[in-house]
């Protein structure tokens, strides 16, 4: 039962990174669930020029943020697997080890500090919610070992 919590737990992130990423696919910069609805923003996102550090960079803002973006969801696949992994082989010995409860302590947390400051209430919603059975299932497997 504390596997299955800690599994339901990473899901919703999982669940969360592949929304994320399939709505950047279906934005560009003429529309989208991803592209902000202000055209003056708009028009500023597709201009080429050099951005930030890279002044000589010919890209556009829209560009960058959609790898950000992209590089994010990523984040979130490569911490599922590792999680995933540790839970459905040997969540007894994952439970164990420090890395295993620094990554599924901290990383949610930074998650979820990430969305309430920064992004809206569903993501937010969607990762506490993640959070919280991820370490109902640790929790409750370490208090039963």
């Amino acid at each position: 039962m504390a596997a299955g919590l800690a599994i339901a737990g990473v899901a919703v992130f999982v669940l969360l990174a592949v929304g994320h990423t399939v709505f950047m696919i279906q934005s560009s910069p003429e529309g989208g669930p991803m592209t902000p609805v202000d055209p003056t923003i708009r028009e500023v996102l597709t201009k080429p020029g050099g951005i930030g550090m890279a002044p000589g960079l010919q890209s556009t803002l829209f560009r960058s943020w959609t790898g950000f973006n992209h590089s994010h969801s990523l984040g979130i696949f490569g911490f599922a697997f590792v999680a995933l992994v540790q839970i459905i082989t040997d969540f007894d010995r994952a439970l164990d080890e420090i890395w295993f409860l620094v990554l599924v302590g901290v990383v949610p947390v930074a998650y979820l500090g990430l969305s309430l400051r920064y992004w809206f209430s569903k993501p937010t919603q969607g990762i506490f919610g993640g959070t919280l059975l991820l370490w109902s299932g640790v929790l409750w497997g370490l208090v039963a070992a």
